[in-house]
């Protein structure tokens, strides 16, 4: 009896399994939200340890490169001469010459111990063909034998290298071009940036019944910093620096009322400066207010959760308008690491192309009542990441200004590879990006 009653049970459940197996709750976001934010918040992770792994990487790639430079590279623009040395015979050695139109003559000649000139294990006199000319109404050929030259540099075993004229042609054109060929270039910058997001899955209903993308507008920032580069092949060179960087959005239909008198409508924590009842739903985080004399409302959709209402006077149609948005800032701290292929070569300038990535560590957010920026901000947005990495790419147009100094244009594309916003508290997939153009002054060493 027992056995058929268990097997009775479990059919039951397995009844009510299948009838509700496409069952999904959505509750509306503001229930949602209601709930998460009674909910304790996990405690954050520790990502000292990732910082000093991604550092350690950084400092050793940079270390490696100096090293193989060093160690294997002479410096760009140290080429021998060759086009300045002549080989002439010694005027003194020059005796009884004669000679007749398409005669060779032979005579002794000494060279200098400067001549960059290696010979193969020879035996007592070698041969050596140079154009000489005599007062004569054609040139001849002469070969010159004579003693065993000086060398450049000893060694046991001797190569023979030869210097075609083409090459000593090619040497002569670099130099006339004042090409730079500095390894190390220390800069400064600063760029205008326009930044926003991307929204991954910008449908209402990954992102609880909200349109972020009718909703949200672009805001403009700016990147300041400095830059080393160092160059390990003429064509090639990596850069890393330390940059500041701001970033935000701009959130519409957001009504902001205050008082007749600017009275506060609530009380805050006097521990935490928070305390608002009011939280602001963005596609980048959530927002908690931090001004007690500011009631918020939305127009287009239920983006603002009010908590619990007590006013001073008893009725939010006694307040004022005051503003119409709020602006999102983030401040980051950047460690790019980007390489530049040289791929246009003109007579003063030089055009490069650049991709890399950078770490991004959040130094801060604020929020700011309407897109007065430098104005008192009005609260925070919580819940993000702390650690974030972007990828980036654009070009580079080199100027020189003089020998040491040059003037850098550089157009780029920033994007962050993970959203803001921590996965708990994450509505969509919202990725920032940026549009800025770097421009700055370079000294090269």
């Amino acid at each position: 009896m027992i056995a058929d009653m268990v097997i009775e049970n479990k059919s039951f459940d397995e009844k009510i399994r299948d009838a509700f197996a496409d069952f999904e709750a959505r509750p509306p976001a503001h229930v949602w939200y209601g709930i998460s934010l009674g909910m304790p918040q996990p405690a954050p992770r520790r990502f000292a340890p990732l910082l000093y792994k991604v550092a350690a990487g950084l400092a050793l790639l940079l270390v490696s490169s100096l090293s193989f430079w060093f160690l294997t590279f002479l410096p760009y623009g140290e080429v021998p001469g060759l086009a300045s040395e002549n080989i002439l015979p010694d005027a003194g050695l020059v005796t009884d010459l004669t000679f007749t139109e398409g005669t060779v003559v032979t005579t002794p000649v000494v060279l200098s111990a400067e001549t960059p000139v290696s010979a193969a294990p020879m035996a007592d006199e070698v041969t050596i063909q140079a154009p000489v000319k005599f007062s004569s109404p054609n040139s001849l050929l002469a070969s010159l034998p004579g003693k065993q030259p000086s060398l450049q540099k000893a060694a046991t075993n001797y190569q023979q290298e030869t210097f075609p004229q083409e090459q000593q042609s090619s040497l002569l054109a670099l130099e006339s071009k004042g090409i730079d060929f500095s390894f190390l270039t220390l800069g400064v910058h600063i760029a205008p940036q326009y930044s926003f997001r991307h929204l991954a899955k910008p449908s209402e209903i990954d992102n609880g019944g909200i349109p972020f993308e009718n909703l949200e507008s672009p805001l403009f920032s700016f990147n300041v910093g400095f830059s080393a580069n160092a160059r390990i092949r003429p064509w090639l060179s990596l850069q890393t620096g330390l940059n500041y960087s701001t970033m935000g959005q701009f959130v519409n239909d957001i009504v902001a009322f205050s008082h007749p008198f600017n009275l506060p409508l609530f009380e805050l924590d006097r521990n935490t400066n928070f305390g608002h009842p009011q939280t602001i739903i963005t596609s980048q985080g959530n927002i908690r207010l931090s001004e007690p004399s500011l009631f918020f409302a939305d127009v287009e959709s239920y983006r603002v959760i009010t908590n619990k209402q007590y006013f001073a006077d008893g009725d939010p149609k006694n307040l004022s308008m005051r503003d119409f948005g709020i602006s999102q800032y983030f401040t980051f701290l950047e460690v790019p690491l980007v390489a530049h292929v040289r791929v246009l070569e003109l007579q003063h300038a030089e055009l490069h192309v650049k991709a890399g990535g950078s770490m991004n560590y959040l130094m801060g957010n604020e929020v700011f009542l309407g897109r007065k920026t430098m104005s008192k901000p009005i609260g925070e947005t919580y819940g993000l990441r702390k650690f974030n990495f972007s990828a980036l790419g654009g070009f580079v147009l080199n100027v020189p200004l003089n020998k040491s100094l040059n003037l850098t244009i550089e157009p780029t594309a920033q994007m962050f590879v993970m959203p803001m916003v921590r996965d708990q508290l994450m509505i969509g997939r919202a990725l920032p990006f940026q549009y800025s153009v770097f421009t700055g002054i370079t000294y090269g060493f």
